[in-house]
């Protein structure tokens, strides 16, 4: 994980330990403030750990808010594909929102969660081709260095 998703996925995992009521933000500021301290003479922690460590939550609160966070995360990709997919397709909002519904139903019921491209293809609104195009972009969106190094090895291989 690059620096930028590390600080985006400790501010998303303070950010619901505060939401859950597990904590207050000042002792998010805190943990912060401990983390940056051991960051500057090259000690590492994970943002759980240390609010676990300071007492601050329980190692089942901990457990909890990584799933959630886990859950946000995946939300957050599934909404990129979904915005791409509206964008870039037949797609609709309505759509979309059948696939979330469906994706929380499925969780729900602890059972296995298919991506939204899946369940958008199931249901007949998008083609599988549609489909691997709209992650070729989300992917080149996520991270456009590594985007760049596979058309670059592509156009060497060609060359060969």
């Amino acid at each position: 994980m690059d620096q930028e998703q590390g600080q985006y996925a400790n501010l998303l995992f303070g950010e619901i330990a505060v939401r859950l009521g597990y904590c207050t933000q000042a002792d998010i500021d805190k943990v912060i403030e401990l983390q940056l301290q051991a960051s500057s003479i090259g000690r590492e922690f994970f943002f759980g750990d240390l609010l676990y460590k300071q007492g601050i939550l329980t190692k089942e609160q901990v457990e909890g808010i990584i799933a959630e966070q886990k859950y946000e995360m995946e939300r957050q990709e599934e909404l990129l594909f979904g915005r791409l997919a509206m964008t870039n397709t037949e797609v609709t909002q309505a759509d979309i929102d059948a696939a979330l519904e469906e994706q929380k139903r499925l969780r729900g019921e602890e059972k296995e969660t298919p991506k939204i491209g899946e369940i958008l293809i199931s249901a007949g609104k998008l083609t599988e081709q549609e489909c691997q195009a709209l992650l070729k972009t989300q992917a080149r969106l996520r991270d456009p260095k590594a985007w760049w190094s596979s058309v670059e090895d592509q156009s060497r291989e060609k060359e060969h």
